[in-house]
């Protein structure tokens, strides 16, 4: 048990010793630096009072605002339903606008769908289109088919077999829509599309009494194999400079692969300058001129993601992906270190808060940079997330540089449902329904400091990766390339970019990615200007291809003082069709007269003194680097990859400060030859403020609990709340054990909380200082109170708290446990009886892939406080 103590010592650092100085402190709370959440409306069918007690609900469990996402009807509940944007569905809005004005909470809003644009005022040649190749005709649909199939060229390919191309609207349609709202999904690469798109929504605001969300949102997730558009022609030779219609057999891929890459390259292109330039600028300023903000998540089209991301006011990342399943709950499943996990790819989210950091730095100005995300997406099998798994996942987009989350999502439910009540498929349903609801305010709070912090620094990122997209794009085969999440395994890590990436963010450097737009627009800028960014290096990863407009512009930056590094190698070829060999030979004049230079990632970053951190892999830490606006370096660190990651880190500073988002508590920690210690167990983080100022605090040393005592019982076990209450007996019992068998042992449908009360004697005063509660196993939160008094919630491991030993007393002490299960067991014990709870006209709330699992046959999970519960008190050996 000493050993065990001594190992927990600097876990217990953190939260065990007082709040000893000011400064720095955590700033004053405002809504966006609190979580918000998705709030899916199935069918629209909401009522007032259903909405009042949605909107209780979220303000106090401390969320700062909802974002309303009208979905499909329930299954068997048509009749409520209200279409969208009729008179019925605004008075909808409205409604809950006035609930939520009660607590200032904010509110946006999807337009119509969950992801991509579309709807009933568009028709099936606005919707999205697709090219095809094929060697048949008789594929193509008859005449008079909205659906026809237009051919563009036809002759032989290289083995002088038939071919043919052609384009052809999709016929997609919006998925898990609103009623009222069916139609095509809309062209993103047409204005006379976004134009169409829009007009229903200016109808809907301009009545008087019409309530405006803060942001709309857009996501591009389904547009799927859209590829194609009617004004792709036009645009094409506006800009490109040349007439696709004069190379549709290279377009076919007939010709050399060269020509047919390069060829296709700018067709590519053209779709992204078509989303970014043409298309969606015409809805951020619809947006702007109604005081509407914009929020964006470009995962999933075929534009530059870092230029797509930047149009919007808020930039929208994305994580999904499995984590543990009902039979494989141990820590390290839920909490796997790597950068690189399924869809929770670390990097790939960066792309979002790129764009914005760059953005910034062009553009100037000093209100916060936001970056939201869906959080928490298909995280674990439905009602099986617990707090920590939650922390886990929200962990990875701060690392990403997040600062916005929206849990995904609340689900609106009629009051009086059904326990678990309405939920949709693939989602994290966080709501009161959900027993892990009880002890979700103490993860609030967490998330809500970090963001206070994150979101009033500023990005502290020194390197720029150069995103060599022309390298994706110069590829002969296929047409276009969906740059979705779940898909970028391809686009991302089989790209130089990707594996260059990993590498250097392994060895502890703080970069963002940058677009060939983003580069010239920051050469423009005036060498003040520049130096006043945090960027010092940009770094070429091994690119193959590069405009020459992008080589000039690194040029401009060197002269500028910003270093110019490349990676294995530099580019010696120029993308697309237009003036190639006085491109290429442009390329290697300002090659030749910069005296750029190539080398290892690691080696060019060094010689460029590039900061690397000591929070990496070696270490078992992630991190991400803000500064203040007096110069101090912020680091917010996490450990998901080691039992314990502890050592002596050097760091650049005369002074350190440890601030701990989970307890508020913030702690001076000593510099010693240029270094601190730290000790984070496995799911723990911390922020880390290193700054120059002269250290007059008194650095107190973290507690010695050694000796701890053992608490005996008997415990009285009694529900507090939850679902099949009844059937959880209020019992005593002479040993700690869970609920989840009756005293039978019969599996127990009762999930919620449960308090254990029982009692403990100390022989003499406490003396002054601090103690702590060491809980053992506990599935899966414990909210804890000394004599009265609640001291806090434990939900990551090892579940330990401290407090101040002024709450105990000579004689006897009373403790309570309020431990809070997951809601596993009550749907298993549903499918197990084989009561039909799901609503969801999809998947769920449970199973991976486009199926329903039968949560009849997960194993009985574990539930309850199991011990063994120790206290240790601070200078009393027990």
């Amino acid at each position: 048990m000493q050993k065990r103590c001594a190992a927990s010592a600097t876990a217990f650092l953190a939260i065990a010793v007082a709040l000893f100085a000011q400064d720095p402190s955590w700033p004053e709370s405002k809504r966006a630096m609190k979580p918000w959440i998705y709030s899916w409306w199935m069918g629209s069918s909401v009522d007032e009072a259903g909405l009042k007690a949605q909107v209780d609900a979220i303000d106090a469990a401390g969320m700062g605002g909802f974002h309303i996402v009208p979905v499909e009807a329930a299954n068997g509940h048509g009749e409520d339903c209200r279409d969208f944007l009729t008179p019925a569905w605004m008075d909808a809005f409205r409604m809950a606008k006035k609930s939520a004005e009660r607590y200032a909470l904010g509110v946006d809003l999807s337009m119509g769908s969950a992801w991509c644009f579309g709807g009933p005022q568009l028709d099936v040649r606005n919707g999205t289109w697709m090219v095809q190749l094929t060697a048949d005709r008789r594929h193509f649909k008859p005449e008079g088919d909205p659906l026809e199939s237009h051919i563009i060229w036809e002759g032989e390919d290289r083995d002088s077999r038939p071919i043919v191309i052609s384009v052809r609207p999709t016929g997609n349609r919006l998925s898990r829509c609103s009623p009222g709202n069916e139609g095509p999904l809309m062209d993103p690469f047409s204005t006379d599309a976004m134009e169409r798109f829009l007009k229903p929504y200016t109808s809907a605001l301009c009545a008087s009494d019409a309530k405006i969300p803060d942001h709309f949102h857009h996501d591009a997730l389904e547009y799927g194999n859209a590829g194609w558009t009617p004004e792709m022609f036009s645009v094409f030779l506006k800009k490109r400079g040349y007439d696709l219609r004069d190379y549709l057999a290279e377009f076919a891929g007939v010709g050399d692969r060269e020509t047919v890459a390069r060829v296709k390259c700018d067709y590519r292109e053209t779709l992204s300058d078509m989303m970014v330039e043409d298309v969606f600028p015409i809805w951020v300023k619809w947006c702007h001129e109604r005081s509407i903000q914009t929020k964006n998540n470009a995962y999933g089209s075929s534009a530059n993601l870092l230029d797509f991301f930047a149009i919007a006011d808020i930039p929208e990342t994305f994580m999904a992906g499995y984590g543990h399943s009902p039979d494989d709950d141990s820590l390290v499943s839920r909490l796997d270190g790597r950068i690189s996990h399924g869809d929770r790819d670390i990097l790939v989210a960066k792309f979002a808060s790129s764009a914005a950091h760059v953005k910034r730095a062009i553009e100037g100005g000093e209100e916060p940079v936001l970056v939201s995300a869906e959080s928490c997406i298909m995280m674990s099998e439905g009602f099986c997330e617990t707090l920590e798994g939650v922390k886990g996942f929200i962990d990875r987009l701060f690392l990403a540089g997040v600062n916005h989350i929206y849990y995904h999502g609340m689900c609106y439910s009629p009051e009086g449902a059904q326990w678990p009540g309405w939920s949709l498929g693939e989602s994290f349903e966080a709501s009161p329904a959900n027993p892990i609801w009880h002890d979700m305010g103490a993860l609030n709070s967490a998330v809500t400091r970090v963001q206070s912090v994150m979101q009033t620094a500023r990005p502290d990122n020194d390197v720029l990766v150069y995103w060599p997209v022309h390298d994706l794009w110069m590829d002969s085969d296929g047409y276009e390339i969906g740059l979705s999440v779940h898909s970028a395994g391809k686009w991302f890590g089989e790209q130089s970019v990707g594996r260059i990436a990993r590498d250097i963010y392994d060895r502890g450097y703080a970069f963002d990615f940058v677009s060939d737009s983003q580069i010239r627009l920051l050469s423009s800028l005036s060498s003040d200007t520049l130096s006043n960014a945090s960027y010092r290096v940009v770094l070429v990863p091994a690119a193959k291809y590069m405009p020459v407009s992008t080589m000039e512009a690194l040029a401009g930056l060197k002269r500028k003082g910003v270093k110019v590094v490349f990676a294995e190698c530099l580019p010696k070829g120029v993308p697309g069709m237009k003036s190639v060999k006085a491109g290429e030979a442009r390329l290697g004049d300002i090659i030749k007269a910069m005296g750029f230079t190539e080398g290892s990632a690691a080696d060019v970053l060094e010689s460029a003194n590039a900061r690397r951190e000591p929070f990496n892999r070696e270490a078992g830490l992630m991190f991400t680097r803000e500064r203040t606006a007096d110069g101090a370096s912020v680091y917010y660190i996490v450990n998901q990859m080691k039992p314990l990651a502890s050592g002596s880190f050097p760091v650049k500073g005369t002074r350190a400060t440890v601030m701990n988002p989970v307890t508020g508590v913030i702690t001076p920690v000593a510099v010693v030859d240029g270094k601190v210690e730290l000790s984070i167990p496995m799911g723990h983080s911390i922020l880390l403020v290193v700054d120059s100022e002269a250290e007059t605090r008194d650095i107190v040393k973290a507690p010695r609990l050694s000796h701890p005592i053992s608490v005996a019982g008997p415990w009285r076990m009694s529900p507090v709340c939850g679902n099949c209450v009844e059937q959880m007996a209020e019992r005593t019992v002479d040993s700690l054990k869970g609920w989840e068998t009756d005293e039978n042992g019969a599996n127990s449908p009762f999930v919620g909380t449960v308090a254990y009360e029982t009692t403990f004697t100390l022989d003499v005063d406490p003396p002054k200082g601090m103690s702590g509660i060491m809980l053992g196993e506990v599935r899966e939160s414990a909210r804890v109170f000394v004599n009265g008094t609640e001291v806090g919630v434990a939900y990551l491991e090892p579940k330990e708290l401290s407090f101040d030993s002024s709450l105990l007393k000579k004689g006897e002490n009373a403790l309570r446990i309020e431990v809070t299960s997951t809601g596993a067991n009550g749907i298993k014990d549903l499918d197990t009886r084989k009561v039909q709870w799901r609503v969801s006209a999809v998947v769920g709330p449970h199973g991976r892939g486009p199926r329903r699992l039968d949560a009849a046959k997960w194993p009985q999970a574990k539930a309850g406080l199991f011990g063994p519960v120790r206290i240790a008190v601070e200078g009393l050996g027990l």
